[in-house]
């Protein structure tokens, strides 16, 4: 049977939630500071959706099953506001064919930057998809995924001092990351298994790459634009391939 549930939690709140069964649909809206939302889900083809205002609020989400998606929006309000400071956002997963997305808005000149996201998501199985994106200041994203045949994309845009950290252990896994318009950020990624990709773009000044492939057929690609750039590729195993571009302009 499916099941619809909507929740808007405001000001200064714990809240805590458990769902179990499948085709399950869980809508939070958190308005204001300081909340607290934990939501786990047991079952197959469940989804929760969460928009997020305020600061220093911390959100939990845990997915046993497959089939599941988990989406998060932070600053979801027209016209934007400052209003996604120090948010906290952990996404774990556990089965096949999952989803888990987060993204948010992005601010007007006039209104200041996003402050402290932190963005966590964990998926263990297969053709599992992940998506981060965050804007601003002292961003950090952390994507872990164990299994084969899963794809993690993450972007850190318009801000600075962001860091995006990947790490993938099974085959056939892909990474995609890009960072721009801002300066010192910082790409670090980590493929364990074969045949697996990766690719990085970033643009700004002072930016750093580091990525990690062990095992077969691998493949890596990195194209930076702005100065003060670094990077740092190591791959293990046969028949690998790198192309690194950085470039001024």
């Amino acid at each position: 049977m499916k099941k619809s549930a909507t929740c808007i939690c405001l000001l200064l709140a714990s809240f805590s939630t458990c769902v179990f069964g499948q085709d399950n649909t869980s809508t939070i809206q958190v308005q204001g500071d300081f909340n607290v939302y934990d939501l786990d889900q047991d079952g197959l083809s469940n989804h929760v959706l969460l928009k997020l205002q305020g600061s220093n609020n911390d959100v939990i989400i845990k997915q046993i099953g497959d089939n599941n998606k988990a989406s998060t929006y932070m600053g979801v309000q027209n016209p934007p506001s400052f209003d996604a400071q120090k948010m906290k956002v952990e996404m774990y997963q556990t089965g096949d064919n999952n989803i888990a997305i987060t993204a948010m808005d992005v601010l007007p000149a006039s209104l200041g930057q996003n402050v402290g996201t932190s963005i966590k998501i964990t998926q263990i199985g297969d053709n599992n998809y992940a998506f981060a994106e965050s804007f601003g200041i002292d961003g950090m994203a952390v994507v872990k995924q164990e299994g084969n045949q899963n794809k993690v994309e993450a972007s850190n845009a318009d801000g600075q001092r962001n860091k995006a950290t990947i790490t993938q252990t099974g085959n056939r896994n892909m990474a995609l990351v890009g960072q721009e318009l801002g300066n010192d950020k910082t790409v670090t990624m980590t493929q364990t298994g074969e045949a697996n990709y990766l690719t990085s773009y970033q643009a700004g000044n002072t930016l750093a790459y580091v990525a990690i492939q062990t095992g077969k057929e691998n493949r890596g690609e990195l194209k930076q634009y702005g100065n003060n750039h670094t990077s740092a590729t190591t791959q293990n195993g046969m028949n690998n391939f790198i192309q690194v571009i950085q470039n001024n302009h």
